[in-house]
């Protein structure tokens, strides 16, 4: 059934945009934020500063423990799409980016 109005639509749009005086509709634009690893990075990375600031030793080993937290989420979402070779460059990237920070 979808495909049935799918295509009815296809056919609509094809005689439409075939018509003199046709103007395309405006693109519509992304509704989308960044892509969740996106969104893992960058929380990652400001969590590492926060506990690179951090004082209480209490409050830095719970910090970097919610960085780990997030980490393994960040690496588990690259390793099951396979993209395994991303995942050990992020994963150094997030090490690198540690010890500049703390």
């Amino acid at each position: 059934m979808f495909e049935s109005i799918m295509e009815r639509k296809i056919k609509q749009w094809n005689e439409e945009k075939n018509k003199p005086g046709y103007v395309p509709p405006h693109p519509v634009n992304s509704t989308y934020g960044k892509p969740l690893e996106q969104e893992y990075i960058d929380n990652i990375e400001e969590l590492i500063i926060k506990a690179g600031n951090e004082n209480n030793i209490e409050k830095k080993e719970a910090i970097l423990k919610e960085v780990k937290n997030i980490e393994i989420k960040l690496l588990m979402s690259y390793e099951n799409q396979g993209l395994h070779l991303i995942a050990q460059k992020i994963q150094k990237r997030i090490q690198e980016f540690r010890q500049k920070n703390l």
